[in-house]
């Protein structure tokens, strides 16, 4: 498990940053001034003219290594020290704004069917997205965090050089011809998704919260929820007519995260009084009840929980 994308503020006082390495790219006029690293336009740094402070969006995985298949914490301290030089402040100091912490995971099966097999996020349904018709990874974000999980596979094979994919299998357990499925939350609140102030770049290296971080990875993906499948009953008398169709309903509820008895509860709900009145209705759904309640969910295996577990803190 290591982190990705980071995003922190390191405020001067009545101290001066160095602007020497730095490339000036442009300026807003409510005086912040945008510039990147000399030696790495992909590392963005924000001056604040008025309050004096920097904002860098870095990450640190990719300006190293050229991916985020697998990276250490060394990469982080290694990329805060370069930093640090370039502008003559103390980035460990730096107060955290949002950051990215994730893990990749090799499959012994086909990583679309387990991205597909991912439905929803406490109830809200994960939104697709895909790259050339092919279905690449799911989401679901709000205001305090945003949780990922694609095919880290086939983003390695489109997105990365050459090179860099030989230096993988060379170096690392890549293979080119396995599956691999990677899962992220990117916290955008630090201090209120942890309810903690002040959060530094040395609390968030320390070992004991990269250990909180894989703890809150595998709470928010305890969240999703995974499709199941329904166990056919054994005896003929439970698989009458009306309950072989509800039986193909939940399947499709387990596939879409449809709620099948809020729905049914609802048309009832809507059928006219001169139909059913109020006691039939409250029957009928004491009986839609009864059924779901008999029909019994199967694991299909697309659980990452032990994989995630098992994982080990980068």
């Amino acid at each position: 498990m290591n982190f990705d994308y980071l995003e922190f503020v390191k405020r001067q006082g009545k101290d001066t940053f160095c602007f020497d390495r730095l490339k000036y790219k442009y300026s807003s006029a409510s005086g912040i001034h945008t510039y990147t690293l000399t030696e790495a336009e992909d590392i963005t740094l924000k001056y604040n003219e008025f309050f004096n402070e920097i904002t860098v969006k870095a990450n640190f995985s990719y300006f190293f290594n050229g991916h985020n298949f697998q990276s250490s914490i060394k990469d982080i301290t290694l990329g805060l020290n370069y930093v640090s030089e370039a502008v003559a402040s103390d980035m460990l100091t730096a107060h955290i704004k949002s950051f990215e912490y994730g893990t990749t995971l090799e499959l012994k099966q086909n990583c679309q069917e387990y991205i597909s097999n991912h439905i929803s996020y406490k109830n809200n349904i994960l939104q697709p997205f895909y790259k050339k018709n092919r279905l690449t990874g799911k989401v679901y974000d709000c205001k305090l965090l945003r949780f990922k999980i694609y095919d880290a596979g086939f983003r390695i094979s489109t997105n990365i050089t050459k090179g860099i994919k030989a230096h993988l299998q060379q170096h690392t357990s890549y293979s080119k011809d396995k599956d691999y499925i990677r899962l992220e939350t990117v916290i955008k609140q630090p201090e209120i998704y942890f309810m903690k102030r002040n959060i530094t770049m040395q609390n968030l290296i320390s070992y004991d919260f990269r250990q909180y971080c894989k703890e809150s990875l595998i709470e928010e993906y305890s969240k999703i929820k995974k499709a199941t499948m329904v166990k056919i009953p054994e005896k003929k008398k439970d698989l009458n007519m009306a309950m072989i169709y509800l039986i193909q309903l939940q399947e499709i509820a387990y596939r879409t995260g449809l709620d099948i008895e809020s729905q049914v509860s609802n048309l009832i709900k809507q059928i006219p009084e001169s139909t059913l009145n109020t006691f039939d209705k409250k029957a009928r759904k004491r009986q839609l009840k009864k059924h779901l309640k008999n029909i019994k969910q199967m694991n299909t295996g697309y659980d990452l929980t032990a994989m995630l577990k098992a994982k080990e803190i980068d």
